[in-house]
């Protein structure tokens, strides 16, 4: 039974799960807020809060093997790129696991769908894993609302990697955790 359970923690690891209020991806980073399919207003605070705990890590490894070394958070939809934080302070909240760094959305920001993006880089082990969480969201503008000019940083980047990130980047992360997943459980066992 304690194989299944830890069998079922490793197929999870390689996904992005949303359980209980929380957004799990394959990094370290565990988004509280926003809940995915969020509607938001320009001119309007979006609440954003993330756990940096290592609560999961750490009961792999030993802690000092596992940190967050960078998050960035983008707003993001096809041909749109917007800046929330990059990187983010780590150290904004002394004494608290979980950051909120809450943003106003500007009024720049046309009505429509988007992500809110984390990208995020971790060293778990020693070994270095890029991940990235994408949650939907939609902004919402009052009725009669005239929308402003372009966003200044309306641009495609990655900050985190250059800019011929792809989704491999993103697999090799998931196969990392996968890999210490498993090998956790291999010495558990024997």
């Amino acid at each position: 039974m304690k194989f299944l359970g830890v069998l079922l923690m490793a197929v999870a690891a390689s996904a992005d799960l949303y359980s209980n209020g929380q957004y799990f991806g394959s990094g370290i980073v565990i988004v509280d807020a926003p809940a995915p399919n969020s509607t938001f207003q320009v001119n309007a605070t979006m609440p954003i809060a993330i756990d940096i705990s290592l609560d999961v890590i750490t009961n792999l490894f030993p802690p000092f093997c596992n940190q967050v070394d960078a998050v960035s958070i983008f707003l993001t939809a096809t041909n749109f790129n917007l800046t929330v934080r990059n990187p983010l302070n780590l150290s904004s909240e002394p004494g608290s696991t979980v950051l909120h760094p809450n943003w106003i959305v500007p009024g720049c920001v046309p009505a429509g769908d988007y992500n809110l993006t984390f990208n995020e880089l971790d060293t778990i082990n020693g070994t270095h894993l890029y991940s990235s969480i994408n949650i939907p969201v939609s902004i919402n503008a009052p009725a009669g609302w005239k929308q402003q000019p372009n966003c200044s940083n309306n641009s495609v980047n990655q900050p985190l990697e250059s800019n011929t990130t792809t989704s491999a980047a993103s697999m090799t992360g998931h196969s990392y955790l996968v890999a210490a997943i498993v090998l956790a459980t291999l010495c558990y066992f024997i």
